[in-house]
């Protein structure tokens, strides 16, 4: 077997004991799981071997999504330095930087956003950044959003703005900052 088969078997090998430590099944996409885990070691490997920055798993999820959506901070610097697309979207529709706003890494955020992520985009409920943000209550990741052009009275599907959904949780310092800001129910 040549040395470069030897090593991209080992490297597969290597992906799929990643895959089941972390708890996925063998159906899972060993390349999302590294970004999922933060295991930058594994995810330049596989990108030196030809793996697509940009692939995705079968629901659609993306390498940056997964440690967006994990604070894996030096996976999604890694994979943003590598191209990856700010503005994937999985089966559902939720972008890299609505997982991003959700798991409420300012530092993530901020990266998808200079690479020119749509910060108004919406998901298949009707979902915006700022309402995934909301739903966490991640005021600072909020203001982030808000700043580069946020819609502050989006609505979801249901009707639903981030001040509802700010109020329903009981996040005090949100809602009050959704309320100073104009925000409306």
């Amino acid at each position: 077997m040549p040395a470069r088969d030897f090593k991209l078997r080992q490297l597969f090998l290597s992906a799929l004991l990643l895959a089941f430590i972390a708890g996925c099944t063998t159906t899972e996409d060993p390349f999302i799981a590294a970004a999922a885990k933060g295991d930058t070691r594994t995810l330049k490997s596989m990108l030196d071997s030809g793996t697509n920055v940009n692939s995705r798993n079968t629901d659609g999820k993306s390498a940056l999504m997964a440690a967006a959506n994990q604070n894996q901070e030096n996976a999604a610097r890694l994979l943003l330095g590598k191209g990856a697309d700010v503005n994937a979207k999985d089966n559902a529709g939720y972008t890299t930087l609505m997982a991003a706003s959700a798991g409420g890494n300012a530092v993530i955020v901020q990266g998808i956003l200079a690479r020119g992520a749509n910060v108004n985009e919406k998901d298949k409920d009707g979902t915006t950044a700022l309402l995934a943000a909301a739903k966490q209550g991640r005021t600072s990741i909020v203001d982030m959003l808000l700043t580069k052009g946020a819609d502050l009275n989006a609505r979801d599907n249901e009707g639903k703005t981030a001040l509802w959904y700010a109020k329903k949780h009981n996040y005090v310092r949100l809602t009050s900052f959704l309320e100073k800001a104009g925000a409306t129910e």
